[in-house]
């Protein structure tokens, strides 16, 4: 309980007591917005098509040698893809994400999560080839951009419109609870 005292007492400690509150705030105005062509695709403002991804998350597929035979798309295996017109886009991604944003305190937070990217969403907008990976557990997006990777985004928003679509078109989708209920099968 001394060494805790002690450590408060600091002047360093102090310091980064009183500088938290502003960094928090700063970060509001320091924003990076998402692309300009994602957030149209992401928003249901698609005026390109684009191509619809079922994955199965890498750190899943890593237990089941089965997934080594299925094409990739960044070390995630594609279960399916479905590609769809600008029109199809817009109704799909109609009200699948709420907003999308980076805040560079949430960073840390997301250190904690595990990446399960069970969708991705490809396109063309002139010269630029996206991929987007998205993950609804934690609400975190990874943006290729040519090939290259880019920010990490977090995002609000529910796959079930997307499932469904996906569904209805007989693209097979990772059920996430699947390897959860094979573990207590086995107990």
């Amino acid at each position: 309980m001394e060494k805790i005292k002690k450590i408060i007492k600091t002047r360093w400690f102090k310091w980064l007591l009183g500088i938290a509150p502003i960094i928090y705030i700063l970060q509001y105005f320091l924003l990076v917005s998402i692309p300009y062509e994602v957030a149209n695709v992401l928003y249901g403002k698609s005026r390109v098509p684009v191509t619809i991804y079922s994955l199965v998350p890498q750190i899943i597929a890593g237990q089941d040698p089965a997934y080594t035979q299925l094409p990739q798309l960044y070390y995630n295996p594609v279960l399916g893809k479905l590609e769809i017109s600008k029109e199809e886009a817009r109704q799909v991604f109609q009200g699948t994400l709420r907003w999308v944003e980076i805040r560079f305190i949430d960073r840390i937070f997301w250190l904690m999560c595990t990446f399960k990217a069970r969708h991705a969403v490809v396109f063309d907008v002139g010269s630029n080839h996206y991929e987007v990976l998205m993950c609804f557990s934690c609400g975190e997006m990874m943006i290729y951009c040519n090939g290259q990777p880019g920010q990490s985004w977090y995002f609000k928003g529910r796959p079930d419109g997307l499932n469904a679509f996906l569904k209805s078109k007989g693209i097979p989708l990772d059920e996430p609870n699947k390897y959860l209920r094979n573990a207590n099968n086995a107990r």
